[in-house]
């Protein structure tokens, strides 16, 4: 018999043994013994039993291909009468005999409807009956033909195999690396005997799995000749099904014309009992669990009960899902496939881009900005080809112009080697596969992902993903959906966490291909409703402008602030509006009201970090949204009006020496005063029109004795001595030390704030004695409160230091509006709020040493705690440059220490954007490093240094600085 005809036959009889196998169960689950059913349903349940067993034996003799071909001719109409019987007996049991959960009214009325049909199945018993006798007449001659033969002929078993190599694609020419993925996978493949050999490639969807599959094939081929290779598409459960059919129809296991035989099975059984030669099984795509372990194909299994199991064939899987990899793999590890290396990365490029010379430092530059992943390198190739570009810079200049720009190059098509059908693909297109699918598995999963493309992509907190939600405990809430949704996104590599999972990671290109799928596959208004998802999960969770942070606030913020700068840059042109099919309607107000509260938190970060510009900018565009939704008397605008009030008070301070600058701050000052009597004044008049402004709202709205009241008047106390007006400003500060101690509390921080900034006043008035006497105490206080290292304690350290110098005999500079006129305002307030907080003075024998040590000190803890450059260690290094050159003795240390601060300046984490907003105080050390090293070289004469020293010393204060100088020394941290 020719091989069609003999697997032909195989099929027939395994297909016969697992009906008779279902309805002999069947049989034995209506009775307990055979007296409980009709004769001929137990004449049946005796018989068929005996069928299968005569069956099995033959299905063993034509796998071993012992049956003579006449032989296996005549049993082929057995066989299909055989079926055909069951076929008929399996139906008629469907109708007679009850379930297994039916009850016993049930059970009885179906009894009595198989007494009706006895005599059909008394006829299929008969039939059965004469089965048994022709096959066991079969076996029994069978048997001893075979031993008769067994004396006469040599074991003939080890029949040799063909091997076959069915692979839907030739081997990729411009492969590189991963050498060590091959090792992985020879080493799993060495297993004990009897044991299959098993290993699962997973990750990202066009990381290289079915690249590095396929070349494994070809380089084991390479090393075994005898080694049969399988493909198998397992994408789908169709594409399942006819990689095996093709498998069937090509070695040759069925006819042209058989439609009738499971083909899947048949290649199944063939492979583990009849290929006996090594064999290798691909079985790629294995990215839906439902299409893989629970879809059913043709023959009513799924495909993974289809997959052969046998110890001399190899099955090496590849899968997006990590998850998947771990079922695929058991009891091995899955190998996870992950971006190229930079040496792998260099080396594609090049493959791919024959005969181009590119510099390798252009080569980098876009492998960094494609992640090393090689669908994009392949996809960026691709267009530099067809395009015809000159260079890889041309590529880079055009990808780098914006993220729409970014994501229309990520959809361009391209064909990839490897792909079925030589399909056209993409980035976009690769990951929109991915998209669905999670999506149809696992909804929450595609939400979170859908959020997280607006973040930046790296080191996403958790509290961005999981907003706080506290149980009665205090305690965060497990959210099981969630916890689902991570691993679901994990498991695709599309989330990566760090070891403690308080942070998480993605890949640009991913953010920038799902808002591609929002847009294009989902709507406009999809991509615009999760942007304003994104803005309101960070502008609630964003810490909310404070007066005195603690360290815990600048963590958070520091970690916050990457993800809120997309979306704060991010143009909401599309608005969603209420539809029939109950659309959330999102209105442009919404959307500005969040990007206020955004702006304005992260406008008070960046105060604090010394950012002034960029702060001043934000609190203003945060003020200007909030009055325009809102009007000028609601609680949040008034927050955002006393930020600005204030970083206009900071700014007039840190570029007064700036024209360019102050020109912006009149246009803000314009903007944002409303008084028109006041308008085209100067700077200093608007400036205390706003503050004025602000102190009457907030009293209105708030109360005289609200905290945020009492905070604008000792803010717009501090603006009148900015502008030199020392009497009012004394006053009024005083009035905000009496109120804040009367409502907050004497020790309180911001009642510690306002006495700070009462020295402050009475220091420009001269009263040095008072001023110092009041600082030591707040210093005292605040360390107290908050401990040495708090970044409000070493701003209160520097201007006590400073203080101290003065009082040593330092610097001692009048203004035209000195004390006179507020005789016994110490005892006021000043002495008032002393008596309050109790505490002994202590004497300074020497003020000006103590004070250059306590600078000193401060200095190098604002290095430690706030950084090299920020801006209040280069207040306190000023300073104490300044101190230094007062004795001769100590040019040198004045020297060393400018040459560090403008060295650390040049390569500190600020010097990006840091040098706008610190230029004055900047410029002011370097002229005392130009000027200590004229000094050392020539002496500080007349003669020599006149033409730099007198031009430096006009005001006459002899710090070579200029008034800019004093208000440097000046600037405080704190406010309230």
């Amino acid at each position: 018999m020719d091989p069609f005809s003999a697997v032909g036959l195989a099929a027939s009889i395994i297909q016969f043994i697992e009906l008779g196998v279902k309805i002999v169960d069947r049989l034995s689950a209506f009775g307990s013994d055979a007296s409980q059913i009709p004769a001929s349903f137990r004449q049946v349940r005796i018989e068929l039993p005996l069928v299968i067993d005569g069956l099995r034996r033959i299905h063993d003799q034509v796998v071993a291909g012992s049956l003579e071909p006449a032989t296996e001719k005549s049993l082929i109409p057995v066989i299909h009468e055989c079926q055909q019987t069951a076929k008929e007996l399996d139906d008629l049991l469907e109708k007679t005999i009850p379930s297994a959960g039916a009850s016993s009214w049930e059970r009885k009325k179906l009894a009595l409807v198989s007494l009706g049909r006895d005599k059909h199945v008394e006829q299929l018993a008969t039939s059965i009956a004469g089965f048994v006798r022709v096959l066991t007449f079969h076996q029994v001659i069978g048997s001893s033909q075979e031993a008769a033969d067994q004396k006469v002929q040599p074991d003939d078993s080890a029949k040799k195999t063909k091997n076959w190599v069915l692979l839907p694609f030739d081997r990729n020419s411009t492969f590189v690396g991963r050498e060590g993925i091959f090792r992985h996978i020879n080493e799993l493949f060495k297993v004990k005997p009897g044991s299959q050999p098993k290993a699962a490639l997973y990750g990202l969807g066009g990381i290289g799995k079915s690249q590095i599959a396929l070349e494994y094939c070809y380089r084991r081929l390479e090393t075994d000749n005898n080694l049969s290779l399988f493909w198998i598409n397992a994408a789908t459960a169709t594409g399942f099904e006819e990689s095996f059919n093709r498998i069937a129809s090509q070695c040759g296991l069925i006819s042209r014309d058989d439609s009738s035989t499971d083909r899947v099975l048949l290649v199944q059984d063939w492979l583990q009992t009849r290929h006996l030669s090594p064999w290798l099984m691909v079985v790629d795509n294995v990215d839906d669990q439902a299409s893989f372990f629970r879809d059913k194909i043709r023959n009513g299994k799924t495909p993974s009960q289809c997959v052969p199991h046998c110890a001399h064939g190899s099955l090496l899987f590849t899968t997006r899902s990590s998850d998947m990899a771990v079922d695929l793999a058991n009891p091995a590890e899955p190998i996870a496939i992950i971006r190229l290396s930079k040496e792998e990365g260099i080396q594609l490029v090049r493959e791919r881009l024959p005969g181009k010379l590119i510099p390798d430092d252009q080569v980098l530059a876009l492998l960094e900005e494609l992640e090393y992943i090689p669908i994009a390198i392949t996809q960026a190739v691709a267009f530099i080809s067809k395009r015809r570009l000159k260079s890889v810079a041309q590529y880079l200049e055009q990808y780098r112009k914006n993220d729409s720009t970014r994501t229309r190059m990520l959809t361009y098509e391209f064909t990839e080697h490897g792909r079925h059908h030589g399909s056209l693909e993409s980035v976009a297109k690769t990951w929109s596969l991915s998209f669905e699918g999670i999506r149809g598995s696992n909804p929450h999963a595609a939400d979170l992902l859908c959020k997280i493309s607006f973040f930046q992509h790296q080191s996403i907190p958790r509290l961005l993903i999981q907003p706080p939600s506290p149980s009665d405990n205090g305690e965060e809430d497990f959210d099981e959906d969630l916890e689902e949704a991570i691993a679901v996104l994990r498991a695709y590599s599309f989330l990566d966490a760090s070891e403690d999972e308080t942070t998480y990671n993605t890949h640009h290109l991913v953010q920038l291909a799902t808002q591609w799928w929002l847009r294009t596959q989902q709507s406009p208004q999809e991509l615009a409703k999760w942007a304003y998802v994104a803005l309101q999960t960070i502008a609630d969770v964003f810490p909310q402008p404070i007066n005195n942070p603690e360290p815990e606030y600048f963590s958070l913020c520091e970690s916050l602030l990457p993800h809120a700068e997309p979306l704060l840059k991010y143009d909401f042109k599309t608005i969603i509006t209420t539809s029939a099919a109950g659309q959330v309607s999102i209105s442009s107000r919404e959307i500005d009201l969040a990007r206020a509260t955004l702006l304005s938190s992260t406008g008070r970060y960046l105060h604090w970090q010394g950012y002034y510009t960029q702060g001043l900018s934000r609190v203003q565009e945060s003020f200007t949204l909030r009055k325009a939704h809102l009007g000028k008397a609601d609680p949040l605008t008034l927050q955002s009006m006393g930020l600005l009030f204030w970083s206009l008070i900071f700014q007039t301070i840190a570029v007064a020496f700036v024209p360019e600058e102050l020109v912006v701050l009149d246009s803000i000052l314009d903007e944002n005063n409303d008084d028109s009597s006041t308008a085209g004044s100067s700077s200093n008049m608007r400036l205390i029109a706003l503050g004025r402004e602000l102190v009457e709202l907030r009293t209105e709205v708030l109360g005289a004795d609200h905290p945020d009241t009492i905070d604008a008047i000792s803010d717009l106390a501090v603006a009148l001595e900015r502008c030199g007006r020392f009497v009012e400003s004394a006053e009024l500060q005083s009035q905000a030390v009496e109120k804040s101690t009367q409502v907050l509390g004497a020790r309180q921080n911001d009642t510690l704030n306002c006495v700070c900034h009462l020295a402050s006043v009475l220091e420009e008035m001269s009263r040095i004695e008072e001023a110092v006497s009041l600082q030591q105490r707040v210093y005292e206080l605040k360390r107290q409160n908050m401990g040495q290292e708090h970044p409000d304690v070493l701003t209160q350290g520097t201007n006590y230091a400073r203080m101290l110098v003065r009082l040593g005999g330092g610097r001692v500079f009048s203004r035209s509006d000195s004390g006179s006129g507020v005789v016994g305002l110490r005892e006021q307030s000043g002495a008032s709020w002393v008596k309050q907080v109790g505490g002994t003075e202590t004497e300074n024998k020497y003020p000006r040493e103590e004070g250059i040590q306590l600078m000193a000190r401060m200095y190098e803890l604002k290095r430690k705690i706030l950084g090299v450059d920020h801006r209040e260690t280069l207040v306190s290094a000023h300073a104490l440059i300044y101190y230094y050159t007062m004795d001769s003795e100590n040019w040198p240390k004045a020297l060393e220490l400018a040459d560090q601060v403008v060295q650390e300046m040049e390569t500190g984490p600020r010097r990006s954007g840091f040098r706008q907003d610190n230029n004055s105080l900047l410029g002011a050390i370097e002229n005392w490093r130009y000027a200590v090293g004229v000094w050392l070289r020539y002496g500080r004469n007349g003669k020599m240094t006149g033409s730099f020293w007198d031009e430096k010393n006009e005001d006459g204060d002899g710090d070579g600085g200029g008034d800019n100088a004093d208000v440097q020394e000046d600037v405080e941290m704190t406010d309230v």
